[in-house]
Formats: structure tokens, sequence, C-alpha cells
């Protein structure tokens, strides 16, 4: 299974361009900090996202807007022009949601629930640790999770 949920905020405005046959792609690049034992980590992720949900990305998010990104980590290989080798990992966009803001209605419906009603037949991670990690995610008060990594 190659499936990634990471919360960030944008560190630059969603770029959105269109390929020859018309299919919508908007690149962007999120920021996730992690803090631990007084330390903060942060990770710069780039993401790529096609069709409706570039163009939802574009119209709905700017630098600065915390986002929550569901989709699959894809590793990318070329020659820069001066012939040196490049790598990199990247998030394919599948799925991408609001967080944090106070214009969104919220209801009762848990994440899980929620999900599971826009599409059935997608992944809906589950249990107490899943939903900690949402509410938590960024505010570095959970520390917890250190202890549990086996390296």
């Amino acid at each position: 299974m190659n499936k990634i949920i990471i919360i960030g905020n944008l560190t630059r405005n969603p770029e959105l361009k269109y390929s020859k046959s018309g299919t919508a792609i908007a690149t962007i690049n999120i920021a996730n900090n992690r803090k631990y034992k007084k330390k903060v980590e942060t990770v710069f992720v780039d993401a790529v996202a096609f069709n409706k949900t570039a163009e939802f990305i574009n119209n709905y998010f700017k630098k600065g807007s915390p986002i929550l990104l569901e989709g699959r980590l894809a590793f990318d290989v070329w020659v820069d022009k001066n012939g040196n080798k490049r790598q990199k990992h990247k998030i394919i966009i599948e799925k991408t949601e609001f967080i944090g803001n106070k214009n969104i209605e919220r209801t009762n419906k848990t994440k899980e629930e929620t999900v599971a009603k826009e599409n059935k037949n997608s992944f809906s991670p589950t249990g107490d640790a899943y939903e900690n990690a949402v509410q938590n995610a960024g505010d570095g008060e959970n520390e917890s999770y250190d202890e549990d990594i086996p390296f």
C-alpha cells in the first residue's frame, strides 16, 4: 500500500498550469512542523494535483493556508541542465481538505464518518491515535509518538 496523509501549510501560492490536452496540474509545497522535546523539525514536501483537485487547490488555498493532503508517494528522477542526476520524492494528491478555517461549518460528525460518506471505497483511517494526530498536528504537544518509533 502506498498511502500518505500529511498536514502542513503552503509555503507559496499554488501554481496552476494546463497540459496540451487540457488537464489542470497544480504544484504546491507544504511545510510540516513536528515539535518534540523543545525542538522543531520542519519538513518541506512537494506535491502535485490533477484535474478538479488541482483547480480546487488553486481556487481555495494560498501561501500560509493550512491543508490536509491524502495521496501517494512518488519518486522523480531527472537530469538537470548541468548533466547531474537529480531525484526527489513528491506527493501525488488524491484528496485534500480544509483544516483550521473558522469560516468552514463544522459538524459533530467524526472524520471517519465524513470520509466514509464522501467515498465509500476510499481508505479511512480509524482509531484514537489517528484522531489525536489530526487534532494535535503542528501543536507539538503530543510527544508520546517519539517513544513508539522503533528506530
